[in-house]
């Protein structure tokens, strides 16, 4: 009997310290999302890849690589200051339509690994959304100044 309890002990901690085990430092989105095609023109989402991760990332650990048609462009890497787990990766030169893959190597905060890839294409093509789906107001008109006499 007391064999048998023995390995019932023994079998519960093994599958509760396996079970426990935390998740890695996943990608969980990004700006320009993965697989996305965004317009030249729009250079707010150009200039800057943001990527969010799953827990709160370790910059002096990781590697970040942007690769386009032309070869591997130069980028400062950042981290949000409130946010952790927010790393942006702002391009140095010039970007050109084609195919772009950002890849990682990431070490989070609680020393979990991961890595992986992304990629976007940059499109000459003109976005095709209105000026209110993009947040963009309609100027306000002033009203008449009345006329001297």
């Amino acid at each position: 009997m007391k064999s048998f309890l023995r390995q019932a002990v023994i079998a519960i901690g093994i599958v509760t310290a396996f079970s426990n085990r935390p998740a890695l430092a996943d990608l969980t989105s990004s700006s320009p999302d993965a697989n996305s095609t965004v317009s030249l023109g729009d250079a707010r989402i150009i200039n800057q890849i943001d990527l969010r991760f799953s827990e709160d990332i370790n910059l002096y650990g990781s590697r970040f690589a942007v690769i386009g048609p032309h070869g591997h462009l130069f980028t400062t890497i950042g981290q949000d200051i409130n946010v952790k787990s927010v790393v942006f990766l702002s391009l140095w030169k010039e970007v050109f339509p084609g195919r772009y893959t950002v890849k990682w190597q990431t070490i989070s905060t609680s020393k979990h690994r991961s890595s992986g890839s992304l990629s976007f294409t940059v499109s000459t093509k003109a976005a095709t959304f209105s000026s209110t789906e993009a947040g963009i107001a309609e100027p306000i008109k002033q009203p008449d100044e009345p006329k001297s006499p």
